[in-house]
Formats: C-alpha cells, structure tokens, sequence
C-alpha cells in the first residue's frame, strides 16, 4: 500500500474503533449493529491489503495484530448489541 492509503486505512481504523465503543457505552441498537459490521468489513479488508510478503515482517505482523484487535472488537459490539437488545 501506498503511504497515503496506509494513512487513509489508519485513520478509518482507528475512527470506527472510537466510533464502536461509543456505540457499545451510549447502546442505540441500530448503530451498535452497524459499526460492527463496518468493522468486520474493514478487518476484512485489512487482511487482504496487508503488506504480508513484502519483506516488512514488522508491518506484516502489526497489520495483523491491528486487524486481529478490530475483529475482536467487531464481535463485542454485536455481542453486546445481542445481549441488551436481543437482536437487531
């Protein structure tokens, strides 16, 4: 990846991570839900644009760490989401 799409990937990251907690804290059903499914898509895309193979072992192994954590993540809000709303 470019530096300016690695930017652009890190800033959208770390806006949905801030994004799904306050989701997770203020607990309006519908945004939990949707911030959860915008972080497993963008965990997704993580994985496939990964610098993996590029000889960057460092970067390869904290895009992963990274996209690791947003999955995590991903799977708490809708857990939390299921727990006090009982569905979507």
């Amino acid at each position: 990846m470019s530096d300016r799409t690695t930017k652009v990937v890190l800033f959208g990251g770390v806006t949905l991570v801030a994004i799904t907690i306050a989701a997770m804290v203020v607990r309006p059903a519908w945004l939990t839900y949707v911030t959860g499914t915008l972080l497993l898509a963008f965990a997704g895309l993580g994985y496939s644009a990964s610098p993996a193979g590029t000889g960057h072992v460092a970067d390869g192994v904290l895009s992963y760490l990274i996209m690791a954590a947003l999955l995590v993540l991903s799977a708490a809000s809708v857990g939390h989401g299921i727990a006090n709303h009982g569905g979507p």
